[in-house]
């Protein structure tokens, strides 16, 4: 029998409007959580996904690199604002 050690990594972005600040949040599998700033959604709205896209896909993209996969994807509102909730885990197998 096999115990399954479970890497898991989570990306939590939060976009906002003209108001609060845009943040993505990073957690890697060591518990350790670092803050990346986004630009807020406004009237040219084009150009800020586009620039925050690129910014998530880094981050997804460095993970793939180290060997984790995409495990789930959620998206919901909180109030004017959208979070994106990314898991990527990585599994090791242990005899």
């Amino acid at each position: 029998i096999s115990n399954l050690n479970a890497q898991t990594v989570i990306i939590r972005a939060i976009e906002f409007p003209m108001i609060s600040q845009s943040i993505m949040f990073v957690t890697g599998p060591e518990g350790e959580t670092q803050s990346i700033e986004l630009e807020n959604l406004r009237k040219s709205m084009d150009k800020a996904i586009a620039n925050n896209n690129v910014i998530i896909q880094t981050q997804i993209n460095s993970w793939k690199n180290k060997g984790y996969i995409v495990d789930g994807i959620s998206n919901y509102a909180m109030g004017d604002g959208m979070v994106t909730m990314i898991i990527m885990s990585t599994k090791e197998y242990e005899k």
